[in-house]
């Protein structure tokens, strides 16, 4: 079952609120992606590799032998020109790239320099390298967490707005519990809205607590 929409040779930019459990949905996705024997390259910028090694395996049930086809990269100060390069070295061997998360590629990149200009142009270098390598590219963002549903699909669109089409761009955003659905009342419910345009289009949802097993 995907929870993240994605396609080769496009980015993916998966926004939501500290919290709503990006981190685990990606490595959700990306363990559905080796059940299907596709191969993922995981950027991780938050957690070490063992983490996302151990929640592929002890939460998502990957076997220890199915574990060759991913390669997480401990990605702490890794900036954009250097991820760059190993996505390119190793782009005819995976099916898709994670990259967890924008602010953290930033940081490494340009330091406390936070000029949108830098995130955009970050933003549309990832969007030339899904294409150039023929690769599948999910970038996780956070966003405020005042933030409404008006504001994530405008910061959405303004994030991929130096990409070369932005339509083509893959937009989506977490959501939880009964922003889009109102019969479902749980914290632990979170819903992957994929925006297109101006519409909103409710693509996958995922019980956290349930997916994620002890």
């Amino acid at each position: 079952m995907e929870i993240i929409k994605l396609e080769r040779g496009r980015l993916s930019v998966l926004l939501g609120k500290s919290g709503l459990g990006k981190s685990t949905i990606s490595v959700f996705n990306a363990a559905q992606e080796l059940r299907e024997s596709k191969s993922v390259l995981y950027f991780s910028y938050e957690y070490c590799q063992s983490i996302i090694y151990n929640k592929l395996h002890s939460h998502f049930g990957i076997k220890w032998t199915e574990l060759f086809k991913v390669n997480v990269v401990d990605a702490s100060g890794i900036g954009l020109d250097e991820l760059c390069h190993i996505v390119r070295v190793r782009a005819t061997q995976v099916d898709s790239v994670y990259i967890d998360y924008l602010d953290l590629v930033r940081s490494a990149t340009f330091g406390e320099n936070k000029d949108l200009a830098n995130t955009l142009n970050l933003i549309a270098t990832l969007d030339k390298l899904a294409k150039e390598c023929n690769v599948a590219i999910v970038l996780l963002a956070q966003c405020d967490a005042n933030s409404e549903v008006s504001d994530m699909v405008n910061e959405l669109n303004n994030l991929v707005s130096m990409c070369e089409d932005p339509n083509k761009v893959i937009k989506m955003f977490i959501g939880r519990d009964k922003l889009f659905h109102s019969i479902i009342n749980c914290q632990d419910i979170s819903h992957v809205i994929w925006v297109d345009g101006a519409n909103l289009e409710h693509f996958a949802s995922i019980n956290i607590k349930e997916t994620y097993k002890d």
